[in-house]
């Protein structure tokens, strides 16, 4: 018997701002015009979420913890995520913003920057390896 999936504990707090001040992120250029709303649109991002993490060959479901922050002890920090798309294809991004809300409507929302598969680079160990 599978155990019960609990609820994720949520935070609502975060960063209040504008689409117009998340655009000015590495990258989030064109967020707005993504999200179909206006430069005014108010925000409330965070650096970090938790999300339900399955596995292959039938591991127990687990929380995880996810990072997209600028600073982070100095520096910035973005996990890389993996996921299914709509078509059922096994995704790779890059987590670079965490909504909490958008335009006072509360809806966690993780905005990813999408990576694209390259050939693998001759002599690296990563690529012996399999990866």
């Amino acid at each position: 018997m599978a155990a019960p999936i609990l609820p994720l504990s949520r935070s609502h707090r975060g960063q209040r701002m504008s689409i117009s001040a998340a655009e000015h992120f590495p990258g989030m250029a064109q967020m707005g015009s993504l999200l179909c709303e206006g430069p005014d649109c108010a925000l409330v991002v965070s650096s970090l979420f938790t999300s339900h993490c399955t596995f292959e060959r039938g591991a127990a479901l687990v929380v995880q913890t996810s990072c997209a922050t600028e600073h982070i002890m100095g520096k910035p920090l973005y996990n890389h995520i993996c996921y299914l798309d709509e078509r059922g294809q096994r995704r790779l991004e890059w987590v670079r913003l965490v909504m909490r809300t958008m335009d006072g409507m509360v809806d966690d929302l993780a905005v990813v920057r999408r990576l694209l598969p390259v050939p693998s680079i001759p002599r690296c160990s990563l690529t012996w390896s399999g990866c």
